[in-house]
């Protein structure tokens, strides 16, 4: 067994709504072992074990021992109280409250464990060795299912007071009622502009009976649209499923330029499944954030929309940073 020391190696793991991928990382952010297994995310006893199993596992394969590693640091999709280590809140994971905390995965260990949420690990990837290497401001959009939002200023990670700053995908951005966010509250970008969202703009194209490729992607079978297929058929040419990325790009481009107007960035990089497909949701964003920003209209200031780089690794290389060092945390 290889004699690593302390603050050389550290594992990152970071929890979705499917799958827990978790990663040893070196101290220059080279992933030296790597696994993903079922996301415990519906079972917090299990949950808790699974995790611990984890970092064992991480550190045989990367031939070394749990108590040389840094640290561990998650990823989760919600908030912990960094000051307690314990569960504030998290739409999927209400039901870990009180029962996971980090001082339990702590004194099973044996080591620090540090957490955040998951866009802000990625965020924290991305900033260490990916698109944001040599930014000092930028933001980090995560789309997929939600929208997450991660802040760096100055050349670190901004949480905000109680630690939950960042929540793009719940800033109220319409009056409409419904749907009614997983938050409770109604509005929000996210029932708008997010995953769901073009999936159910799919289904009411094809509930109104427009002639769309969709009705052959699923054979007529409305409930059975997902988002990957109204961006399949968006890439084919389809005017519906292009009209509907390009409505989903605008609102998250009117979003992305109000972000603009407050924090002025150097630029802002989309990372999460949707990013995948690239200028095709991209170009949207763009144009509207041009369109609804007077800094960018008028020419004062420049804000690049790039892709992310690091794909699925940014949030266990982003976790994996979280434990060599909270100095990234701006409190």
């Amino acid at each position: 067994m290889l004699d690593v020391k302390q603050n050389q190696l550290a594992v990152g793991i970071d929890i979705g709504g499917t799958n827990l991928r978790g990663a040893v990382v070196d101290h220059t952010g080279q992933i030296k072992a790597f696994l993903h297994t079922a996301s415990p995310i519906n079972n917090p006893v299990q949950g808790q074990k699974v995790i611990v199993d984890t970092v064992y596992r991480l550190a045989a394969q990367a031939g070394t021992c749990v108590e040389n590693l840094a640290g561990l640091g998650l990823g989760i999709p919600g908030w912990m109280d960094r000051l307690r280590g314990e569960l504030i809140f998290a739409p999927k994971m209400a039901h870990w409250q009180n029962i996971v905390t980090l001082d339990a995965l702590r004194r099973e260990l044996g080591i620090p464990v540090h957490a955040a949420s998951d866009p802000n690990v990625a965020t924290l990837g991305e900033l260490w060795k990916g698109a944001g290497q040599g930014s000092r401001n930028f933001i980090m959009i995560t789309l997929g299912t939600g929208l997450g939002c991660g802040i760096v200023i100055d050349g670190k990670l901004y949480v905000g007071h109680h630690g939950m700053a960042g929540e793009f995908g719940h800033i109220a951005f319409c009056a409409a009622a419904e749907p009614v966010c997983d938050c409770g509250m109604i509005g929000c970008i996210e029932t708008q502009a997010a995953g769901p969202a073009i999936a159910r703009l799919g289904r009411q194209a094809l509930a109104s009976g427009q002639p769309t490729l969709l009705h052959d992607l699923v054979m007529g079978r409305a409930e059975g649209l997902t988002t990957s297929a109204v961006f399949s058929a968006a890439q084919q040419g389809d005017p519906v499923a292009q009209a509907i990325v390009n409505c989903a790009g605008e609102r998250l481009g009117i979003g992305f330029a109000a972000l603009v107007s407050l924090f002025e960035p150097e630029k802002i990089i989309v990372g999460g499944g949707m990013s995948e497909v690239g200028d095709l949701l991209l170009e949207p964003i763009r144009r509207a954030m041009l369109a609804h920003c007077y800094l960018l209209a008028r020419g004062y200031v420049t804000v690049e929309v790039v892709a992310a780089q690091l794909g699925d690794d940014a949030g266990v290389i982003g976790a994996a940073q979280l434990a060599f060092s909270s100095r990234n945390l701006s409190y």
